[in-house]
């Protein structure tokens, strides 16, 4: 498995996205559908406005992920809102497309749309295809635990990838298991950019965004919050979750949950395998719920359990 990434600096090489208003379909001599130089391979995926393909680029000769989406229901206003999954659409095109590479963050290659004036037709966005899928899928409700040596890697991967995107002064709003892709040698990258936002147009909103189980609690108040600071609660979230399997805070509605994110207290469940009592200071430090103290990404990256220097393992009483 491949060693924990350092942070890496905010210019990593010049934006590679290109948009083509060009679109050919066609179908290849065993009989498979092609758009343009991309040969459709399997459907990997299904969302509310989307399917994702898995295809072959055959200029560069790799597989690629295509996400095809209908323009007419794009345009389709959000119930309570007045903004359409367009305009998330544009949004997420609009950050991908103006981030240089970095290898923890899903890479945007192309965008596909022969008819951008029109509110009808399709709109393909072309991704990297990462071979393993996301960490956790959206359909399970527990996620399988890992060993802390492996979730070491995942999160080393996980800050160096949303420390890039604070240098750029993005906020990804959404950051959860089912929105980190990992490959099959164990490289983590983070996916999902539809409810991204700039520091600029995020910092100081009350609007709440993301997925309930992840918020953190300056979201759950009502409270205006700085997005960086709750995307580094969602990542401790994510980071529970890796080595318990669910998340720490649960509810049967919106509002119980709300309220326990704000006044319960973070527990570790006891289980069969030690915890080591680093991982647990390192997720109590991520989940104050005091967003002023809470552990900022330079301190996480240095805590000793992120260096490896870990402290003595707490074991259950089984375990004796």
């Amino acid at each position: 498995m491949e060693e924990k990434s350092d942070l890496t600096p905010t210019t990593a090489g010049e934006p590679s996205m290109k948009t083509t208003s060009f679109l050919k379909k066609a179908r290849d001599s065993h009989g498979r559908k092609v758009i343009n130089q991309y040969v459709f391979v399997e459907e990997i995926g299904e969302g509310t406005y989307s399917k994702v393909k898995k295809c072959f680029d055959t200029e560069k000769c790799v597989y690629r992920a295509m996400k095809i989406m209908d323009k007419h229901r794009l345009h389709r206003k959000y119930i309570g809102e007045g903004k359409t999954a367009l305009q998330d659409v544009m949004r997420e095109v609009e950050i991908l497309g103006g981030l240089s590479h970095h290898p923890n963050i899903i890479t945007l290659y192309e965008v596909i749309d022969d008819k951008p004036a029109a509110p009808t037709g399709k709109m393909y966005l072309i991704f990297d295809y990462v071979d393993g899928g996301p960490m956790m899928d959206g359909d399970d409700e527990v996620m399988h635990p890992v060993s802390e040596s492996v979730a070491r890697v995942w999160f080393s991967h996980i800050c160096s990838g949303l420390h890039f995107l604070h240098a750029n002064k993005i906020a990804h709003r959404d950051l959860k298991p089912e929105n980190l892709l990992v490959s099959v040698d164990g490289v983590v990258k983070i996916a999902d950019f539809s409810v991204a936002d700039t520091f600029e147009s995020a910092d100081g909103s009350c609007r709440t965004v993301g997925t309930p189980a992840f918020w953190a609690p300056e979201i759950c108040s009502g409270d205006h919050y700085r997005a960086a600071l709750t995307d580094i609660w969602a990542i401790g979230i994510t980071l529970y979750m890796m080595i318990y399997g669910t998340v720490p805070f649960q509810a049967s509605n919106l509002m119980q949950l709300s309220d326990r994110i704000q006044n319960q207290d973070l527990e570790f469940p006891t289980e069969p395998r030690g915890v080591s009592e680093d991982l647990k200071l390192l997720l109590l430090g991520i989940l104050d719920k005091d967003p002023n103290c809470r552990m900022s990404l330079i301190d996480i990256m240095s805590h000793q359990w992120m260096t490896g220097e870990e402290g003595k393992v707490t074991r259950s009483p089984s375990d004796m």
